[in-house]
């Protein structure tokens, strides 16, 4: 693989918060971004971290602090324009999304025809650079928009939106592509789902959750939500409960345990009351009553992030979450009350659809906002860990070594650890296990970018790290 070169090992923790959010004022956004000529409203699609710190931005845009830029850029940490990223005259529509992939190069989605003015129909791998990868053969690529791409670990990736074919082949709204941009024909889906795909989860085991607006999946009724096999079969041993959602699922997150949260329109679940948020078991089911019938937000849950303390933030177009204000961004309890320490103000004026966790504890979020609290703040925001918690590791304290690794990886007191997990960049946990010592083995990992989390202490720790 190509080699990544990390300068510092960056340290996380889920954190505990204590007092109001507070911007990050070392982040240079400047005007961020403004005017759009194209279908809908200037918006970031997806705000996505690289492991050197700078940070994609994909969305519907053609100005970056009096840049022009066309719905993709890449940010320095601080919030300044990465001139080494060279899109050129970038798409010719809204990029739904983007992804590093384990070599480097970048996936980018969307409703998009052209990259640079060459024909690209809705998918494009990038170089490292920006530049358009030619090796990516997608021939026609898909028929309409690509709302949400998941790279497995054999690098196939799963594709799922408003789309009715690929390269000509009938696909309804979901397919899978191999490696260099061709249709996988090993993944066989019937008829497909009947109305629009929005999102895709990877489980551990290799089943693939998909939810969206669709009541039918090759010829089964669904609500809004199935699970397929890895040859892309539906999974009869997922029930729904035959009615499933009663309106769209936006967003769908595993939690560590495998467990499932959806967030999106409905206000019901199989006939119980889950308003815009719930969790089902690994079956499908409905938890519990207790999670799923809080006083819940009052509009649509676009985006969810899942704290490794098991609190959970949410996104969207909301105004309030179990009657409390909270203007389209809140964090709520691992029961589904809402977590009043996490103040934030007026909040944003309008929707919030990108949440990401960088490494060193900085929150960054994207959407449609224009201001925050008040204060002017275009498409882009990222809060400062340093009032966010009371606590923060040591990081001299706690290393790990070497990095890149082959064979093992140490982690000094790690004797103090105990249980760990791994996980790889699309947030599939690969291994789960107890330390011995002060090594893990990671020779059976393929090549790639992971994340290692334990705890210490009682709080939860993430380091990045490198299998050559």
């Amino acid at each position: 693989m190509k080699k990544i070169t990390i300068a510092a090992l960056l340290l996380f923790t889920s954190l505990s918060f204590g007092q109001a959010l507070v911007e990050d004022t070392t982040f240079n956004m400047g005007t961020g971004f403004t005017n759009w000529s194209g279908f809908g409203s200037v918006t970031v699609n997806k705000a996505t971290l690289q492991p050197d710190g700078k940070i994609l931005v994909a969305g519907q845009y053609i100005n970056y602090n009096g840049n022009a830029v066309n719905c993709i850029v890449r940010l320095n940490s601080n919030g300044t324009l990465d001139n080494t990223f060279t899109p050129g005259t970038g798409t010719n529509a809204g990029i739904w999304g983007c992804k590093v992939l384990s070599d480097g190069k970048i996936l980018i989605h969307g409703g998009f025809t052209a990259y640079n003015g060459v024909a690209s129909n809705r998918i494009v791998r990038l170089n490292a650079n920006g530049t358009k990868d030619t090796s990516f053969a997608i021939g026609t690529g898909p028929s309409d928009y690509v709302e949400t791409a998941v790279v497995q670990p054999d690098g196939k990736m799963i594709l799922g939106g408003r789309f009715t074919s690929y390269n000509g082949t009938a696909v309804n709204r979901i397919c899978r592509i191999n490696a260099n941009g061709t249709l996988d024909n090993t993944f066989t889906v019937g008829v497909g789902a009947n109305e629009r795909i929005r999102e895709v989860a990877l489980q551990p085991d290799g089943k693939i959750i998909v939810v969206g607006d669709f009541t039918e999946y090759s010829g089964v009724t669904v609500g809004r939500i199935v699970r397929l096999n890895a040859n892309g079969s539906v999974d009869t041993t997922f029930n729904s409960g035959g009615s499933g959602a009663l309106s769209k699922i936006w967003t769908v997150k595993l939690q560590p345990d495998n467990k499932i949260l959806i967030g999106g329109e409905f206000q019901a679940y199989n006939g119980t009351a889950a308003k815009r948020i719930a969790r089902l078991n690994t079956n499908g089911l409905l938890e519990n009553a207790a999670f799923n019938t809080a006083n819940a937000a009052n509009s649509t849950v676009m985006t969810i992030f899942v704290e490794n303390n098991g609190q959970i933030i949410i996104g969207g177009s909301f105004n309030a979450y179990g009657n409390v204000g909270r203007s389209n961004f809140a964090r709520i309890n691992a029961d589904a009350t809402l977590d009043t320490s996490f103040t934030i103000g007026t909040g944003f004026d309008n929707w919030v659809n990108s949440i990401e966790r960088q490494t060193d504890g900085k929150l960054l979020l994207g959407g449609n906002f224009t201001t925050f609290d008040g204060n002017a703040k275009n498409r882009i925001i990222r809060f400062t860990s340093g009032t966010m918690g009371n606590e923060q590791f040591d990081i001299a304290s706690i290393a790990v070594y070497p990095n890149p690794a082959t064979d093992n990886l140490s982690v000094s007191n790690i004797e103090a650890i105990g249980d760990y997990t791994i996980t790889d960049l699309n947030g599939r946990i690969v291994e789960q296990n107890t330390a011995k010592g002060n090594s893990i083995g990671v020779s059976s990992l393929r090549s790639g970018i992971y994340l290692l989390s334990f705890t210490k202490d009682g709080r939860a720790v993430t380091q990045k790290f490198i299998r050559n």
